[in-house]
């Protein structure tokens, strides 16, 4: 949360990935929880990827990863345009800028909603209960997702930018809340209730953050 920059941000996400992993009992797993944790692994090296890419995106057009680069100490929209490397007065170049904060935007967001267990990616709330470390779930519950959400919420500048990220934001939090509640009513077992209701609440401040509400 005290980053400074995109990267230093990143290296402590997975820091605290790798600490719910090594948290995991040495005991040999079941048959599904094996099959969990392989889909979680995978699924977390896929929203990396995303997240690096996002970083590359950052690098190329800002030449920074500083936080207050690239933001603007206002988050104005004129020191978040004049931040990217070159001029921007023609409209063609200030086009290309949009389109490339917007896919920095869904880079960042698909990263968030993969740790997140947003739609469409529900079926990670299985693999959340299937742990049986009791370390392990809080760890993933109260530092690696919600932290995801303080990124969004910080970059909140970026994503003013763009009004289809805000409005894809605000769908997939609303589908997502609604669907865990839906899934919630059918759930008996204690840990996989737990776990829906949390990712649930994610999706509400999803919500917040997707219509321009970053308290």
């Amino acid at each position: 949360l005290l980053s400074l920059n995109f990267l230093q941000f990143f290296a402590c996400w997975q820091l605290a990935v790798m600490t719910a992993y090594l948290l995991q009992p040495n005991q040999t797993p079941s048959t599904g929880e094996a099959a969990a944790v392989s889909g979680s692994f995978l699924l977390n090296r896929a929203t990396d990827l995303l997240f690096v890419l996002a970083l590359l995106l950052i690098w190329t057009n800002f030449g920074t990863f500083e936080f207050s680069s690239i933001l603007g100490e206002t988050g104005s929209r004129s020191e978040l345009l004049t931040g990217f490397l070159g001029s921007a007065n023609d409209v063609q170049q200030h086009g290309y800028r949009v389109a490339t904060i917007a896919v920095i935007c869904l880079c960042l967001f698909g990263s968030v909603a993969g740790r997140c267990a947003q739609f469409p990616l529900l079926g990670k709330i299985a693999d959340l209960s299937q742990s049986s470390a009791a370390t392990v779930g809080l760890l993933q519950t109260a530092t690696v997702m919600p932290v995801g959400l303080f990124l969004l919420a910080k970059c909140t500048p970026l994503f003013a930018e763009t009004l289809q990220t805000r409005e894809l934001l605000t769908l997939v939090g609303c589908f997502t809340a609604l669907m865990t509640a839906v899934i919630a009513l059918t759930q008996r077992d204690f840990k996989h209730l737990l776990s829906t209701i949390t990712v649930g609440l994610f999706g509400w401040m999803i919500v917040g953050l997707g219509s321009g509400t970053s308290a």
